[in-house]
């Protein structure tokens, strides 16, 4: 057993993307304080300030859900979301705050975890210095599966980056392209893990579903989009000849106000899921759900490469035309090998930096 194991540490912070409504982050943010609990005696994860919504911007998004008749299931939504977070998540007291980095205690700290989710992403106003753990010693540092969801860095973004990237000891990211990104930039090794979502079966999460107080025990297919769904037509076809209800979260009335416990159960309790999302992939895989990967419409960053690394790692194949590939279920031990060996390089990985950087 390595001495690490045997050693439980007091703090460590988590910087990932704490606001919003995705389900995604919500669950990885999960799945990271749970893992990191083996090996210390408090996980929090660190909120950050959230960006002003414009009044006009906002006053369209209220106006177009009232003309929708979402405006009262959003509203239940963004409360399930927080509950969800009271529930499940621990917070520190104290958030951070990029234009005043000096107030925030870190030397309350041992260690940051930056990761997992896309806070290492190029194209996204979302991410700031705090991601890159700024604002701590390259002792205190672990990048842990962050992903950068591109396959490049633009231009006058390089330089800015290497900065951010030179004082990590080792660095992982959650894609292939990422990883060779990340290298070209610093010159170093970059490992390529899974995100923390895999590193616990199905059993773990069931522990978090909720039923939906609107659900019904009809067969049904599930569909999770985050872009422009202009393959529903197709879909509602597919699911009729084989007497599939189609249940959209984000677009139905009756679970648009779904938190993160209900989207499990969702996908738990499907025939078949049909989504662009890369999270709902991961869930479909660990609930061994047949699915449907749909091509994302309306997105004008290439994120791909999220996929293609999923897939390779887990030894998985599609079928179908680029716009609706199709996954079956396989074998499921020979799904469980694989994961299991991920599982173990996320591991290794992490104890790799704990004790180097404990014993620097």
């Amino acid at each position: 057993m390595s001495e690490i194991i045997q050693k439980m540490f007091h703090n460590v912070g988590i910087l990932t993307f704490t606001y919003g409504d995705n389900y995604g982050q919500r669950l990885q943010n999960l799945a990271m304080q749970e893992y990191l609990k083996r090996y210390f005696d408090n996980v929090y994860t660190i909120r950050q300030i959230e960006n002003k919504v414009g009044i006009v911007r906002q006053t369209k998004m209220i106006f177009k859900r009232i003309l929708t008749g979402t405006y009262s299931a959003q509203k239940r939504r963004k409360e399930n979301f927080r509950n969800f977070n009271h529930k499940y998540l621990i917070f520190y007291d104290c958030p951070i705050n990029i234009n005043d980095i000096g107030k925030f205690p870190e030397k309350e700290f041992e260690y940051f975890v930056c990761g997992s989710d896309q806070i290492w992403s190029p194209y996204s106003n979302d991410v700031n210095s705090t991601y890159f753990l700024t604002f701590t010693s390259p002792s205190k540092k672990i990048a842990l599966s962050p992903s950068l969801s591109a396959d490049s860095i633009p231009e006058e973004k390089k330089d800015e980056f290497k900065r951010y990237l030179t004082n990590f000891k080792f660095i992982s990211t959650r894609e292939y392209v990422g990883s060779n990104l990340v290298s070209e930039l610093t010159g170093n090794k970059v490992e390529t893990l899974i995100d923390p979502t895999l590193m616990f079966d199905a059993d773990f999460w069931v522990k978090y579903e909720n039923k939906p107080k609107s659900g019904n025990d009809d067969k049904y297919a599930l569909c999770y989009f985050l872009g422009e769904p202009e393959q529903m037509s197709r879909i509602h076809n597919e699911c009729n000849k084989k007497g599939l209800k189609v249940v959209d979260i984000l677009n139905d009335r009756n679970v648009i106000s779904c938190g993160p416990s209900e989207f499990i159960y969702l996908i738990h309790n499907a025939t078949k899921i049909y989504t662009d999302s890369y999270h709902g992939t991961i869930f479909s895989i660990i609930f061994n759900k047949p699915f449907v990967l749909c091509k994302r419409k309306g997105s004008s960053v290439d994120m791909s490469s999220r996929f293609d690394t999923l897939f390779s790692k887990l030894g998985i194949s599609l079928d179908g035309d680029n716009d609706m590939e199709e996954y079956n279920n396989i074998d499921p031990k020979y799904l469980k090998d694989r994961i299991d060996s991920e599982r173990s390089k996320f591991e290794n990985f992490f104890l790799k930096c704990v004790n180097n950087n404990a014993s620097s």
